[in-house]
């Protein structure tokens, strides 16, 4: 008898432990999608966004070297909040679905492949994880838009 009543107690706190983590899992995504929101809408990461797709021109070495602190001043916002986001995705807090066929989607591609050259010269020169999680939000959205 008294094993039965354990069993059933330890089944109740199992049970409850599951759902306690199910909604800190839940409360855990809409607080990424609340900081995603919340990043997304900044002016800088706006005018960052702007700034890359009307005004940058091609990857030029020449050029980056000399308006260096001016283009990385401008285009950080964009790589940052790119990163941060690819970073949510890779901890499976935002599914890459949601970027499925439609312009945001290909907002990210588009940007990232302009600014591969870049990224590359900084990993190569500095760091080797730079935009890390910009590059595999790029790959998985990418994988929606082929």
């Amino acid at each position: 008898m008294v094993e039965v009543i354990i069993a059933i107690i330890s089944m109740l706190i199992a049970f409850i432990g599951i759902s306690i983590a199910y909604i800190s899992h839940r409360r855990s995504v809409l607080d990424a999608i609340w900081q995603w929101t919340q990043l997304d809408g900044r002016q800088d990461v706006v005018d960052a966004r702007l700034f890359v797709q009307y005004e940058l021109k091609e990857y030029d070495p020449a050029d980056i070297q000399k308006n260096k602190d001016t283009i990385a001043t401008k285009i950080a916002p964009i790589i940052n909040a790119y990163h941060h986001l690819g970073m949510l995705m890779k901890r499976h807090y935002i599914s890459a679905r949601v970027f499925k066929r439609n312009s945001t989607g290909i907002t990210i591609i588009g940007i990232f492949e302009k600014l591969r050259p870049y990224i590359n010269a900084v990993r190569e020169n500095n760091n080797k994880y730079y935009a890390s999680g910009f590059e595999y939000l790029y790959s998985e959205v990418k994988k929606y838009h082929l």
